[in-house]
C-alpha cells in the first residue's frame, strides 16, 4: 500500500517467473478486501488478478464475494471488481455474486459514479 512500493510489486508480478508470482499472490491472500479499498493497494490487487493462476484468482475473488456492493461503490474497489469481470469467465462463482448484487440494485448502481462503470464492463 506504499505509494512507491506498489509499483515494485506490480513489476514483480508482471515480470517475475511463475514461482515469484505465486509467492506474491499467496502473500495477498487474506488481505484482498483491505488492499482493494486502498489507493495503491488496489493497483497491486488488479495486477495480481491479471497474472495469477486460475485457482489463486478464484481464492482472491472469493474474499470479496460478500462485499461486492461495497466495492462497486468504492473509488478504488470498483477497479478491482472491473478487473475481475475482465479476467474471469462468466462461469466463475464470483461472477454469480456480482450479477446477484446488481440484480437487487441495478437502477441505483447504474446511477452511481462507480457503479455505472462496473455495469459498462459487464456489458462489454
Amino acid at each position: 500500500m506504499d505509494p512507491f512500493g506498489n509499483y515494485v510489486i506490480q513489476r514483480l508480478l508482471e515480470h517475475g517467473n511463475k514461482s515469484h508470482r505465486r509467492t506474491l499472490v499467496d502473500q495477498l491472500v487474506g488481505h484482498v478486501l483491505e488492499y482493494s479499498k486502498h489507493m495503491y493497494g488496489c493497483r497491486v490487487v488488479q495486477k495480481a488478478i491479471e497474472v495469477a493462476e486460475p485457482e489463486q484468482r478464484r481464492l482472491m475473488a472469493s474474499e470479496l464475494k460478500d462485499r461486492i456492493r461495497e466495492l462497486v461503490e468504492d473509488q478504488n474497489g470498483n477497479h478491482v471488481i472491473q478487473k475481475i469481470i475482465e479476467t474471469m469467465g462468466k462461469e466463475e462463482p464470483i461472477m454469480h455474486h456480482i450479477i446477484e448484487a446488481f440484480k437487487r440494485d441495478c437502477i441505483q448502481l447504474a446511477q452511481h459514479a462507480y457503479g455505472c462503470r462496473v455495469i459498462q464492463r459487464m456489458l462489454e
